[in-house]
This record gives structure tokens, sequence and C-alpha cells, in this order.
């Protein structure tokens, strides 16, 4: 679905390494097989406002935080507040306030409520054909 989105984009590629590698991944491994690919480049994750008062929950956040700087996009409703966690370091990216989540946009497909104005045309027909989200 992330090809469909990005297709025509010149400036974006699809790395799909987390699904060739099989199994459970979590962020660390993909950050891991990043540094060892390139060693000397700086990562940076960018995640929504609601995940970065999670991030304490993920797996081995005190690595992870070490090797990457989180990007937050500021979401309605939650208050840019990160947990006390050693080396964390993010900047908070000013853009304009998504009301929408992938949660809640999978929620409306699966009320057969429109999303035309949240997915490009590609990707709502991929996820139709497909029978995603019902």
């Amino acid at each position: 679905m992330l090809a469909l989105a990005l297709a025509g984009e010149r400036l974006f590629s699809v790395d799909d390494s987390e699904i060739e590698r099989g199994g459970v991944s979590y962020t660390l491994d993909t950050v891991r097989e990043y540094h060892a690919r390139i060693p000397q480049a700086e990562l940076f994750w960018i995640i929504g406002g609601d995940q970065l008062a999670r991030l304490e929950r993920w797996r081995a956040i005190e690595e992870l935080a070490r090797q990457v700087t989180f990007l937050v996009l500021a979401r309605p409703g939650y208050e840019l507040s990160a947990p006390k966690i050693p080396g964390l370091f993010w900047e908070r990216v000013n853009a304009p306030l998504m009301e929408e989540s992938s949660t809640s946009i999978r929620e409306r497909l699966k009320k057969g409520q429109p999303v035309e104005d949240l997915l490009p045309e590609s990707v709502e027909a991929f996820i139709k054909e497909k029978g995603l989200y019902t």
C-alpha cells in the first residue's frame, strides 16, 4: 500500500526489509539493520504524538533511544510529553494537525464510511479489492 501511495514520488522509496526478514519485527531490529548497512547514518524515527507518551512500552526502548532521534508530529488531544528514558532525544515537527490516525481510518473502513479524503485512490482501491479491514 505504501508503494501505491508513493507512486510517482521521486524523493521517496519503500524499504521492504521488515517483510523480507519475516517473523515478528521490532523497530530496534530495523534500526540495527540500517546501522549495519549504513554505519555513519544519523537515523530519525517519525511517530505521532499519541505514541510519544507510550515509548516506554516499546521493546528495548533505551537502546533504541540511543540510536535514533524521534521526530514527533502533534496529534489532536495528545500533549507532547515524553517519559523519562535515558538517551531519549525527540523533536517536534511543525506540520498541520491530523485528526485521523491509521486506527481511525481502519475503523472507518470497517464501518463502510468514506475515506476518499484520507487515502490515495489507489490505496483505497487496493483495500477494497483485497477485502481488508472488513
